[in-house]
């Protein structure tokens, strides 16, 4: 095996494992990245995690909420259009059990650069969708 093969495998390597790691691992240990990836409205990552099976409807450990909770906190309507169009359930509950959902997750002053406007908005869309 050349030299260039075997730099060539190590990193093929090195990307599975980190793909498991982001997409697998940290989902089902708790650390959802996809709950993560909401709350920043980074979309890229949000595409590239459901396409790789992440779910879009999973509470996530970190804040208790599902992705479409994390949209509502951040006020990020393209990231809330998105899980729902991957199937995100709507009325999925936070893991807490307290029955509260996307729509009613509001926790005051929302992340910057989200807005009480944008989080309207954000709610709107969801209720839209048939969230309660």
């Amino acid at each position: 095996m050349t030299g260039k093969q075997k730099i060539w495998r190590f990193c093929w390597i090195i990307s599975f494992v980190q793909f498991f790691f982001i997409v697998y691992a940290r989902s089902y240990w708790g650390r959802d990245q996809l709950c993560m990836a909401a709350r920043r409205g980074n979309l890229a990552e949000m595409r590239f995690l459901l396409s790789a099976g992440a779910d879009p409807s999973r509470v996530g450990w970190e804040e208790h909420f599902t992705p479409l909770g994390e949209t509502v906190c951040s006020g990020n309507v393209a990231a809330a259009r998105l899980l729902l169009g991957w199937g995100a359930d709507p009325n999925a509950p936070n893991d807490a059990g307290m029955g509260r959902t996307a729509a009613t997750t509001l926790t005051g002053t929302p992340d910057p650069p989200g807005t009480p406007e944008t989080q309207a908005q954000v709610i709107a869309l969801i209720r839209s969708a048939g969230g309660r």
